[in-house]
């Protein structure tokens, strides 16, 4: 599909025409085309837009794991904390397997001040993704704040050893 081919080239914008062209023929918008639309307009850098259009797309189908997990992250940009709460709340009922709903109720936690609560749903979601380096960097960074510079630095070593690995995993397909 051509909006996917401009996405995949970065023509953000004119992916959104695409898409817009699209829905008006189809007079309905599907779940994969709210998607499309929500990425581009991130990348255009409109949170809010992108915020909205998740909210659409979790609204139409609601066990969309993904979907919460980009709902989100665009929320956490928008500074719209509580829908960070809600959407965590959702990823972990939704995927307790998933390390980004741990992530996301942790970020929540650390900003209403309950760093205990934080630490802990920042460890399970470094537990549950040990190759992710953003949980092993937020649980660095709370206890860092906390003082606990050992255990900080533990943690950040962690997170540089997970961004080793997956650099070196993206180039083992590429010679």
């Amino acid at each position: 599909e051509l909006a996917h081919v401009q996405f995949d080239a970065g023509e953000f914008g004119s992916c959104l025409k695409t898409l817009a062209r699209l829905d008006n023929l189809r007079k309905t918008t599907g779940i994969e085309s709210l998607r499309l639309k929500a990425r581009c307009l991130t990348h255009l850098d409109r949170p809010e837009e992108a915020r909205d259009t998740f909210v659409e797309l979790t609204r139409k189908s609601p066990e969309d794991i993904d979907g919460w997990v980009e709902l989100a992250a665009v929320a956490f940009s928008a500074d719209d904390w509580r829908r960070v709460a809600d959407s965590s709340s959702r990823i972990v009922t939704l995927a307790p397997y998933r390390y980004e709903g741990y992530l996301f109720r942790g970020a929540v936690e650390q900003r209403r001040g309950n760093s205990v609560s934080a630490e802990r749903l920042f460890r399970r979601a470094a537990q549950l993704a040990p190759e992710e380096p953003l949980p092993h960097l937020m649980l660095g960074k709370l206890l860092e704040e906390q003082g606990d510079r050992v255990a900080a630095a533990d943690a950040f070593a962690a997170a540089e050893s997970a961004q080793i690995a997956n650099t070196a995993m993206a180039g083992v397909g590429d010679g």
